[in-house]
């Protein structure tokens, strides 16, 4: 797989990790502490070279790598006002909070922060009041700092704020307030909240320091991860045609769908698939309508209709891939499909299609792909957070047999062997009825090149975000479909 992947943890786990670092490890706490305060200085003090430093921590460890911060910006004539909260500290902090105590810059009690009127002056306020052990909302004497900052953030254009392993507050599961960052330093551990607060392509960077991240994830059977979105020109090259090509070696497609008044979904997939170097593809529908209107459309399309069952047809066996779903009506999904899956072919389940998979026996060969909604009722329940969300999708997978996955701006891609992948692609611009009908015909171009689902999928994913590249702002289905056939057209 060509991507690049991080292990991703949830805050209980990243917090397993921390201890099970701390017993194993002949470092002390307050090293673990230095060090990830250090790597944070290093990666960012000659950017804001010209900045003030504002360090606001809370009362926990997240707060003691904030002190720590202040004494480093300090040490190199950085102008520093630290903010602390006083509380039950652990000895790692009362450490550095006694050695910030030795220099020579003004340290108060978190809640003078509330007084801070802040200026027209470039300033680097560091967020440090809360890390990830925190469970439900902030309480209100820290929801009041975020207010505050947040206020001074809107008000001053000169501000910039780094949030130090998680911004302040912030969950994917709720409204509640949280610190507005610019720049997110993680520590330690890549954090699964975070990945959701990242789509909002704000600076991001991750220090290691040294814990046994690949080992942990080894022995606790995590198995969840972010990857890397594949660059244009790796795309590109599998799409290419060789010269010996023909229709049947450029990949080789079959569509079901189309039902009466929604032929143009399968249509956008049919063509989809054929603008990025398909060789011969033939669409099934329930619809004698949408059978003729599909043969105007594009005269060297196969179409035939079906009523209740597919009938027999030699192409099933030359297919390198099957779509289900686009523009189906879930009553007009063909009765024998089981005897379609059961040949062990590769088949994309979409849209009308999906919940049909409670009665099939599928496949590690097979996909499917539910927008967000057909999530929700494909697990009969709306889900109360992301790791449930993500729990659902990782049992299904492993239950069913097959690949799942869940499309939106942060693409959860479940396997039958448990892996559950996170891909971002955050373009609103594609937005819009009929991208997700593109995207299958993609996906299905795709899975005819290469062998790997995986890969597949983050090739395809990788793909149709890049369409955001074209200069519509509002772009309709057909506007994204025409620019991709000019842009990638093998």
């Amino acid at each position: 797989m060509n991507g690049n992947k991080e292990i991703l943890l949830t805050d209980s786990q990243s917090l397993l990790l921390d201890r099970e670092s701390m017993n194993e490890s002949p470092l002390s706490e307050e090293c673990y502490m230095g060090m990830a305060a250090e790597a944070i200085f290093e990666r960012y003090h000659r950017e804001f070279s010209d900045h003030s430093i504002l360090v606001l921590s809370g009362s926990g460890n997240n707060g003691g790598d904030g002190i720590a911060l202040s004494i480093l910006f300090a040490n190199r004539g950085f102008p520093v006002q630290l903010f602390y909260k006083s509380g039950n500290h652990s000895g790692a902090y009362r450490k550095f909070l006694s050695l910030s105590e030795l220099q020579n810059f003004p340290i108060s009690d978190l809640n003078s922060f509330l007084s801070f009127p802040g200026e027209n002056k470039p300033l680097l306020i560091l967020d440090c009041l809360l890390g990830t052990g925190l469970s439900g909302p902030p309480r209100a004497e820290i929801l009041e700092i975020i207010f505050h900052l947040n206020r001074l953030k809107s008000n001053f254009p000169s501000i910039t704020i780094l949030s130090v392993d998680t911004p302040s507050g912030y969950s994917p599961d709720s409204d509640s307030p949280h610190v507005r960052s610019d720049i997110l330093a993680e520590v330690g551990s890549r954090k699964l909240n975070n990945a959701f607060f990242l789509l909002n392509k704000i600076t991001h960077s991750f220090h290691p320091i040294g814990f046994p991240v690949e080992r942990f994830d080894k022995k606790h059977n995590t198995k969840t991860y972010i990857i890397e979105r594949i660059a244009s020109k790796q795309y590109k090259k599998i799409l290419k045609k060789k010269i010996d090509s023909h229709k049947y070696s450029s990949g080789s497609s079959l569509f079901i769908g189309g039902s009466t008044g929604m032929s143009g979904a399968i249509l956008l997939s049919c063509r989809a698939f054929h603008s990025l170097g398909g060789g011969i593809s033939k669409i099934f529908t329930p619809s004698p309508e949408s059978s003729i209107q599909l043969t105007k459309e594009e005269r060297s399309f196969m179409v035939e209709s079906f009523h209740a069952s597919l009938p027999p047809d030699k192409f099933f066996t030359k297919a390198n891939a099957i779509v289900i779903g686009p523009g189906l009506r879930q009553e007009e999904i063909p009765q024998n499909f089981q005897e379609i899956l059961d040949k062990k072919i590769p088949v994309i389940i979409d849209a009308g299609a999906i919940h049909a998979t409670r009665d099939w026996k599928l496949h590690e060969k097979t996909i499917l792909t539910p927008h967000a909604g057909e999530l929700s009722s494909l697990a009969g329940k709306k889900f109360d957070s992301i790791e449930e969300e993500i729990d659902f999708i990782r049992s299904f997978s492993i239950d069913k047999f097959t690949y799942l996955l869940a499309k939106g701006p942060m693409n959860i891609l479940g396997t039958p062997r448990g892996e559950v992948y996170l891909i971002p692609s955050p373009e609103p611009k594609l937005s819009t009825m009929g991208s997700g009908d593109i995207l299958t015909g993609i996906l299905a171009a795709f899975i005819s090149k290469t062998d790997d689902m995986t890969e597949a999928v983050l090739l395809s994913i990788s793909l149709h975000t890049n369409l955001k590249k074209l200069k519509k702002e509002f772009p309709i289905a057909s506007d994204i479909l025409e620019f991709m056939e000019g842009e990638y057209s093998a």
